[in-house]
């Protein structure tokens, strides 16, 4: 499909039957879904035919494997802290199995760890191919904002804040009905 999506978008776009072959043995390693995305920024982006170099650009870039990242994770467990400058995806895998369990679990109990670690990381990577390669910027751009906004919306401070005042008026009138009727 992404083939013909090239051939469609650029009219001078034919390959011989000797250089179709090259292509596909040179591409073939990559998801499908991968390479329609790619093909399609691509499109987006340029106004010349691609090169197996231009759509492989993105896929081959050098991404810590789910081991390398669990020895990164451990030594910041040891260190006792998260430098600045860490690796997203690190960070975000920490945050979701929890620093504390980091920092404290068992030695015989850390090869469960790093079953989840792998797991949970290996899981945040296939979502931001994803993200990263179906989604067209602008909607890619425009979900990460409307999650942003609705992080806002459902963050505990701000509904209290929000609904607050409203809620413990209720709960004081209710109160002092109950109260009254004691009495």
């Amino acid at each position: 499909m992404g083939m013909k999506v090239l051939g469609d978008a650029f009219v001078n776009f034919q390959l011989k039957p000797g250089q179709l072959n090259t292509w596909f043995e040179r591409l073939k390693d990559l998801d499908d879904i991968f390479f329609v995305g790619r093909v399609k920024k691509f499109i987006e982006t340029s106004r010349f035919p691609p090169t197996i170099a231009d759509l492989r650009e993105g896929f081959e870039s050098p991404q810590l494997t789910a081991f390398q990242a669990w020895e990164i994770a451990r030594r910041y467990a040891r260190e006792g802290r998260i430098p600045d400058d860490a690796d997203p995806k690190i960070r975000r895998t920490i945050e979701y199995l929890g620093w504390y369990r980091m920092q404290y679990t068992e030695y015989n109990q850390l090869g469960f760890l790093e079953r989840e670690f792998h797991r949970a990381y290996e899981g945040f990577t296939e979502e931001e191919k994803y993200e990263e390669l179906a989604l067209p910027a602008e909607v890619s751009r425009e979900k990460k904002e409307l999650m942003n906004d609705l992080k806002k919306v459902f963050d505990p401070r701000t509904y209290i804040k929000t609904y607050g005042n409203r809620e413990n008026k209720n709960i004081k009138k209710h109160q002092n009905v109950l109260s009254s009727k004691r009495n």
